[in-house]
């Protein structure tokens, strides 16, 4: 009894861990390859997650291992056999603080199998860990599928393995496996109960954050994929009663596990809605019962994924902002597609050869970052994306150095993170700049894509190595293109100068004043700021949160001949602060004019 008391106390110490940046409020979206305009199965997914965090691109390589390696993820968990060998994979990693990130990695392998992922806590769980295997496992479902999955069902079938062998140790989660033919949802409950539903062809879903499979068929073994004890456990938890005894036709998975307030959350329901409304023109009812799948009105292609997912429900009653004119548009009340938390987001193109899968991705909010085409081909990332070696990533993935997450514009993630923060501030204006960039440079790519794409194949006959030296120069190029250009618009939208004169912001001291100042220059009057409004917080934190200044002061402090103004909080006036070399905004109101903002960055340190 006290061993399982320990056991216990130990695995709701690594779920709580783990979900710490645990994909937070992901949406995604399959279509069937007959209900998409380009007749390929489409993936659409946006990645979320909240704090201090950095998505290193990586390649990782086909790989043999020896007889008996064992796979361990994060701490105190299972322990897994590897496989002889192990596929070359296209990751995106996020990469954060202790303890690490074990739900929201990106994985597309040689095979053309893609894995992502979306939470669907709050579900019904027993925290009981009498059925975990060495406290279960987490990351390994998404990891194992990049690394082994030929197929999408193969996928599920791995998923299902490590489920029923070794137990989930989170509280809901759907992971989306998808291939040239198919895509499945496999939705997984803490424990060893999951259900998995394949996509019809002719149907497109989306997965807010709650389950979304209602009816199984379980004689359907060609749609369905269920554990063993998927009836059973909910009998046996009160969850679930059928009508007539062994009938279970009227089992609906996502009732019965499902929480309440999860299911019918606004936060969940609005995107499910929001999103049928883009992508082919549904109109679902706000009582209606939410469907798993549906056809569509219209075929849905790469552009209406993109839309969907950059979406804030603009021209809707649900607009908290009024046409970007109250508050921040992604910080808003009502959880909206594209959030405060994405980090990324994907429409993908699967294809008959996974060579020519395109994997058009943006980095931070889709609706200012540009879906950037990846070809599944490639040899090489540019180093600007992946500034980590693949192996010391996948070592450290679970122990990040404080230097990975620090602030460095010379990584790519910055130049877009920085910029969703400066229009964030005037998003009616300078945001609207933004689109207009981001719509012309994807206007481009997609006329080009099929006289390119023609042109390396008729190469790829012949030699594919130069062909697939093709697609690696062309992927790179316009990423490098895109941050180029990102970081140019940040600098012409830019209209102010800050520096942080601490010369470190001690965690521990929380009493310790931070100064800061703000330039005055030839067209900013520090007169005309409000500083009754000057905040200072970080990036990914609501601006309304933000530090107020405490106290204030005027002077010429660089001797240019203008005014500054410098200011005082305290260390624990800023919220979120992480242990690392930290870029920190400050915002004000201007009179007569836009809201200014910029930034510095300083070390943050945490002495003992």
């Amino acid at each position: 009894m006290r061993r399982k008391a320990i056991l216990c106390i130990l695995a709701a110490t690594i779920m709580v861990l783990a979900l710490t940046y645990g994909s937070m409020a992901c949406t995604s979206i399959i279509v069937g390859k007959n209900a998409s305009v380009t007749g390929e199965v489409l993936l659409g997914h946006n990645e979320d997650n909240g704090g201090r965090l950095i998505m290193p691109v990586y390649l990782v390589d086909h790989q043999t291992h020896a007889k008996g390696e064992l796979l361990q993820l994060e701490n105190n968990t299972a322990r897994i056999p590897q496989a002889a060998e192990t596929a070359r994979y296209f990751w995106t990693e996020t990469r954060a603080p202790l303890p690490g990130a074990s739900f929201s990695d990106f994985m597309y392998n040689e095979y053309g199998v893609v894995v992502a992922s979306d939470s669907c806590a709050s579900s019904k769980v027993d925290t009981s860990i009498a059925d975990l295997v060495d406290n279960g496992m987490g990351y390994a479902i998404r990891k194992i599928i990049g690394e082994r999955a030929k197929t999408a069902r193969e996928g599920v079938e791995l998923a299902a393995w490590l489920v029923e062998t070794y137990g989930y140790f989170a509280s809901g989660r759907s992971y989306q496996i998808c291939d040239k033919d198919e895509g499945w949802v496999c939705q997984v409950v803490m424990g060893k109960t999951f259900c998995a539903q394949r996509v019809p062809d002719d149907e497109v879903m989306v997965i807010p954050n709650h389950y979304v499979t209602r009816k199984v068929d379980f004689k359907d073994s060609k749609n369905f994929i269920t554990s063993k004890n998927l009836i059973s456990y909910a009998v046996e938890k009160g969850w679930y009663k059928p009508a007539k005894e062994g009938d279970y036709s009227d089992f609906d998975f996502a009732k019965t596990y499902q929480k309440e307030s999860s299911f019918r959350a606004a936060s969940n329901t609005f995107r499910h809605r929001y999103a049928h409304k883009i992508l082919h023109g549904l109109d679902i009812p706000a009582d209606a019962e939410l469907p798993f799948s549906v056809k569509p009105l219209r075929k849905v292609g790469l552009q209406d994924i993109m839309n969907a997912l950059s979406y804030h429900y603009e021209g809707t009653p649900d607009d908290l902002t009024n046409g970007y004119k109250d508050g921040y548009l992604h910080f808003t009340t009502m959880r909206v597609l594209c959030a405060s938390s994405t980090q990324e987001s994907y429409a993908i193109q699967l294809r008959k050869d996974p060579n020519f899968t395109v994997l058009w991705r943006s980095s931070g909010h889709p609706c200012t970052s540009p879906y950037t085409p990846w070809y599944g081909g490639i040899t090489s990332i540019p180093e600007e994306y992946s500034f980590i070696d693949p192996e010391l990533g996948k070592a450290t993935h679970f122990a990040a150095l404080s230097d990975d997450y620090s602030y460095d514009p010379s990584r790519a993630w910055w130049a877009f993170i920085d910029l969703q923060t400066l229009v964030n501030f005037n998003y009616a204006t300078d945001g609207m700049k933004v689109r207009e960039w981001k719509a012309a440079l994807q206007k481009e790519w997609f006329a080009n894509q099929q006289s390119f794409e023609s042109a390396v194949m008729g190469v790829y006959k012949v030699d594919k190595a130069k062909a697939l030296a093709m697609l690696t120069e062309y992927s790179s190029k316009n990423a490098l293109r895109a941050m180029n250009e990102a970081r140019a618009l940040y600098n012409e939208i830019v209209r102010l100068n800050v520096e942080v004169l601490s010369a470190e912001i001690d965690l521990t001291k929380a009493e310790e004043p931070v100064k800061v100042v703000l330039f005055g220059s030839a067209s900013v009057d520090v007169s005309k700021v409000d500083v009754q409004t000057l905040a200072i917080g970080a990036d990914y934190s609501n601006p309304t949160s933000w530090a107020r200044a405490r106290e204030t002061a005027v002077s010429d402090v660089n001797l240019d001949g203008f005014a500054d103004i410098t200011f005082t909080v305290l260390t624990k006036d800023i919220r979120s602060l992480t242990p690392c070399y930290m870029n920190l905004w400050v915002s004000a109101k201007y009179a007569g004019g836009p809201t200014l903002a910029a930034q510095d960055a300083v070390m943050v340190v945490k002495s003992f």
